[in-house]
């Protein structure tokens, strides 16, 4: 059952936004457990100190500032408890307001704007809706429940037989936990999507954990998309004080691309759906944008090998996550590691067959 927070300063449009989620029948995204606060600091209190999958949010409250005069709601109730969230804790919000036009600009996939007076229950039901289906507040939930049962049922339960495991080392056995747990199948499963294919965001690590250079990182340089290709180990060893780059060109400049843009030809149509598909041979490598990354063509045979501290660090785009990072290594050694031998006349044996 999910909870949620309702907060209006007048009580009764709190319960009614309540109503609205209570009452959805066939919905599906589950029951609602709901609270209602028309106390803008008790709703801080209780933010701060509870655990909630959603809250709901007037703009205005009886104290603030005409909100007519108060462009973009800086100095109203509701803009001042979503900068508490943002501190705190992930909290999905919808504002419920008659002044939505004052915060359009807040709208985001984890912030939704209803209009008090425009079809109040759709409305309030569609931002739930949307903010639901990005699987978000599943994912948060679970995250939280297995952090808890690992604390309770393993650390807590099982103290005594924990043996050498005490102490310190428990944050790397949680953090292990937690990362083979929401691996990208775990996760497909958790969030009832089908397993058997990537998205292609889930190719990439974004944001990079830091701004450090390592294998797979793409860096994006004046001259363009650049992918890190030097080995691991010389990172692990500390060994890498010059970098191995191949290129990755933007799809849309790549030669085939162009031609096919000139000509959709059949022959243009294949070459490039054969290299969108990694079927063009060795030296390429396709990798699927995003929305902070184009479609990139890596190309084995354009290298680059700059000193480390040559470039900025705060180039680092994304990094390619395991085991795509392997893949593509692999694919990298192989296309440099290929052994060419004459062709082997097999004439006589095609004949004796034939």
């Amino acid at each position: 059952m999910w909870r949620v927070l309702c907060v209006d300063d007048d009580a009764i449009k709190a319960r009614d936004v309540g109503e609205y989620l209570m009452e959805w029948d066939g919905n599906s995204i589950g029951a609602f457990h709901i609270e209602t606060e028309s106390s803008f600091d008790d709703a801080i209190r209780r933010i701060e100190r509870e655990q909630f999958d959603l809250v709901t949010l007037d703009l205005h409250g009886a104290t603030d500032p005409p909100p007519e005069k108060d462009e973009g709601g800086q100095d109203q109730e509701g803009r001042r408890i979503l900068d508490v969230i943002r501190k705190n804790c992930f909290l999905p919000v919808v504002f419920y307001t008659g002044f939505a036009e004052k915060i359009a600009s807040l709208e985001s996939p984890v912030v939704k704007v209803v209009k008090k007076g425009e079809d109040d229950v759709n409305s309030v039901r569609a931002a739930v809706q949307e903010i639901f289906s990005t699987g978000l507040p599943a994912l948060s939930a679970l995250i939280q429940r297995d952090k808890r049962e690992f604390m309770w049922d393993i650390v807590d339960g099982d103290w005594n037989n924990l043996g050498k495991e005490k102490g310190a080392d428990l944050a790397y056995l949680l953090a292990r936990r937690l990362s083979a747990r929401f691996s990208g199948i775990s996760v497909k499963e958790a969030l009832g999507h089908p397993v058997g294919s990537a998205k292609p965001i889930e190719l990439y690590i974004y944001p990079p954990v830091d701004s450090s250079i390592f294998t797979g990182s793409i860096l994006k340089q004046q001259d363009g998309y650049w992918l890190v290709v030097t080995p691991a180990c010389d990172f692990a060893q500390k060994k890498a004080s010059n970098v191995l780059m191949v290129r990755a060109i933007n799809l849309e400049d790549h030669e085939l691309y162009r031609s096919w843009i000139v000509e959709k030809s059949k022959a243009n149509t294949d070459a490039v759906k054969a290299v969108i598909n990694n079927r063009k041979g060795d030296r390429y490598k396709f990798l699927p944008g995003t929305f902070y990354l184009p479609d990139l063509i890596v190309d084995f045979q354009e290298m680059r090998t700059v000193v480390s501290y040559q470039f900025p660090k705060e180039t680092v785009v994304c990094r390619i996550d395991s085991p795509f990072r392997e893949e593509i290594m692999n694919a990298f050694s192989k296309y440099y590691g290929r052994v060419g031998v004459p062709e082997v006349d097999v004439s006589s044996a095609t004949a004796r067959i034939c």
